[in-house]
């Protein structure tokens, strides 16, 4: 289904991966979608996770993000030894976004749930 151009079965499929990796049957087509709606959701997700907690985290997620997305983007394609195999910035980003939904379900935990560590 698509709605102004995002693709949500595209979407659920690769959060799927991301939440179980050692499931491998995804297609090329799923894999070289740079989509970008769903790092943009799980990134403010993790921002309002992390609001409510009283912290405003946005531009530390966002700041890290683009640096972070450079750095990589600037490491695979140096080591790639194959120019036709270039990655773009896009897919870089797309990789990275959804890398950080592991992050956001403890965040989303610690709003109910204390999470701290030792004695105090």
């Amino acid at each position: 289904m698509f709605v102004v151009g995002i693709n949500f079965d595209h979407i659920k499929q690769k959060t799927l991966a991301v939440l179980n990796p050692l499931k491998r049957d995804l297609d090329d087509e799923h894999l070289s979608d740079a989509d970008l709606a769903g790092p943009f959701v799980f990134a403010l997700l993790l921002g309002a996770a992390l609001l409510l907690r009283g912290k405003w985290t946005f531009d530390y997620i966002y700041g890290f993000g683009a640096i972070g997305t450079l750095a990589m983007y600037f490491l695979v394609n140096v080591m790639g030894h194959d120019s036709s195999a270039d990655v773009s910035a896009y897919k870089t980003l797309s990789v990275l976004g959804y890398c950080l939904l592991p992050m956001v379900v403890p965040a989303l935990l610690s709003i109910v749930l204390p999470l701290t560590c030792g004695s105090s």
